[in-house]
């Protein structure tokens, strides 16, 4: 009878708080909410036996993250729009007896969470385009049920939606740590100004999507606090000082601009004694050039850390000199630039100027089917820059503190191969590389990595990771 029992299982025998530890590593990494899937963790561990089920159950920590995307309705008939009109437009009963089940779930799936904070995302489209303001939301009405154990939360939905959180006071959310709300608008403004619960004294971190110039209008009280803060929605280059000015406890932002200036209510010197990291994408050529001479002009970043400047697709037409930015920002250690903010000839000079503080370097180029062709100026001239030994005797190398080399670039394989020597020699060796190269040629490519003097670098640590592409542009006359 013995020969007949079932195969033991590793888990067999196992404690509950044992295999609750195992279940807890298979869910989603902490930025990404689990889904209602059933061939996904948690639910896919309560189908495996009846002692999985009873554990996965049981275990509130399981059920704390949770990620909820609205169904779209079917789509609109011309029946729908002869009856109607698109203004008058119901989404169909069966399409809100759809939602009412998802409820249901949402709220036996957060029940099982017991009093553990939680971590919530939730997503929500317009109904149709063209139409007027979409219906508020059951789901979100679920949500807000459990208001007072919400730790993370993303709402991402159309203003409508959004304005149920209207009826939030802060003190319904006493454990909210970090928000993020996106307003999807379709020309509508959303009232920022009325989302009391960001007055809440735990919040640390802040997203705020679409507020365009009306930046202004955000909860005061919530920056006596706040330590991250994300803003986007084509402001004016001037919102960079105006925020920074008022708020200077941040230790992050994240900021999109491409308006106008705005008023100048700034003073003239701004200092932000604990900015560490600072990320500006930028989508009009004149904001781009208003802001670094301007507005970093005012400021003072003595412990910024880590600096992205992007331009939003688009690339500079006439040199533009970014001395004030590392002028305001001479300590920092971390920084990714792309190639639309260079020209062929400012680019080398951008590199010689930077700070030797710089350890991490990246350079981002143009993708492959991009309409930019900019990614030439990374060529064999602009990367001699980097090299210590292309200069005289006795003159500083660029970045003689580097350590991480990123790369989108059109350089050759001596050229890389020359610039990894000299710096593996160098006082301070690199611990990481990885470019890709544009190839026009088409031609096989030799793997670098297996020359023999790499192999050297390789085995004493280095990380090296070398690709190619060749461009596809797309060019419309």
């Amino acid at each position: 009878m013995s020969s007949l029992a079932s195969p033991s299982s590793p888990t067999d025998g196992l404690p509950d708080d044992v295999l609750e530890e195992i279940f807890l590593a298979c869910l989603p990494t902490p930025t990404n909410d689990c889904e209602m899937n059933a061939c996904e963790a948690p639910l896919l561990l309560g189908r495996i036996c009846r002692e999985w089920r009873t554990v996965s159950l049981s275990a509130p920590r399981l059920w704390t993250s949770l990620r909820i995307a609205e169904p779209h309705p079917p789509p609109i008939t011309i029946a729908d729009l002869n009856l109607r009109g698109l203004a008058d437009y119901i989404p169909p009963a069966s399409h809100s007896e759809k939602l009412a089940r998802m409820a249901d779930a949402v709220k036996a799936w957060l029940g099982r969470s017991g009093q553990c904070p939680l971590s919530l995302t939730f997503e929500s489209e317009p109904l149709f385009d063209g139409s007027g303001a979409s219906a508020t939301s059951p789901l979100l009405d679920t949500l807000l049920l459990f208001a007072s154990r919400w730790q993370r939360v993303s709402i991402k939905a159309p203003i409508s939606v959004l304005a149920q959180l209207l009826l939030l006071e802060a003190a319904d959310v006493p454990m909210l740590r970090e928000a993020e709300v996106v307003a999807k608008s379709r020309g509508d403004t959303f009232a920022w100004n009325s989302l009391k619960f960001l007055h809440c004294a735990s919040l640390r971190s802040f997203g705020a999507f679409g507020v365009g110039d009306r930046y202004r209008d955000l909860p005061m009280p919530l920056w006596d606090h706040l330590f991250d803060l994300r803003m986007t929605g084509m402001m004016p280059s001037h919102a960079l000082s105006w925020v920074l000015a008022r708020y200077a406890q941040l230790r992050s932002f994240q900021v999109v601009l491409g308006g106008g200036r705005g008023p100048p209510d700034v003073p003239p010197t701004i200092v932000c004694e604990h900015l560490e990291s600072l990320d500006i994408q930028f989508q009009a050529r004149l904001t781009l050039q208003s802001t670094v001479q301007i507005e970093f002009a005012r400021l003072s970043l003595p412990k910024l850390r880590r600096l992205k400047v992007h331009s939003g697709g688009w690339e500079v037409e006439d040199d533009i000199d970014y001395g004030p930015i590392f002028a305001a920002a001479p300590a920092v250690t971390s920084l990714d630039v792309n190639v639309g903010l260079f020209t062929a000839s400012s680019f080398p000079q951008f590199l010689r100027g930077l700070p030797p503080t710089i350890e991490e370097l990246r350079i981002n180029g143009a993708p492959p089917h991009s309409f930019q062709k900019r990614s030439k100026i990374f060529d064999d001239e602009a990367l001699a820059v980097l090299i210590p030994s292309s200069y005289e005797s006795g003159s500083q190398v660029g970045c003689p503190n580097l350590q991480v080399f990123q790369a989108d670039a059109s350089f050759s394989d001596e050229m890389l191969l020359a610039f990894v020597g000299s710096r593996m020699a160098s006082r301070v060796p690199l611990a990481r590389v990885a470019v890709c190269l544009r190839d026009e040629s088409g031609d096989e490519r030799v793997d670098i990595r297996e020359l023999e003097e790499v192999r050297t670098f390789i085995e004493a640590g280095l990380l090296l990771e070398v690709s190619y592409y060749r461009p596809e542009w797309v060019d419309f006359c």
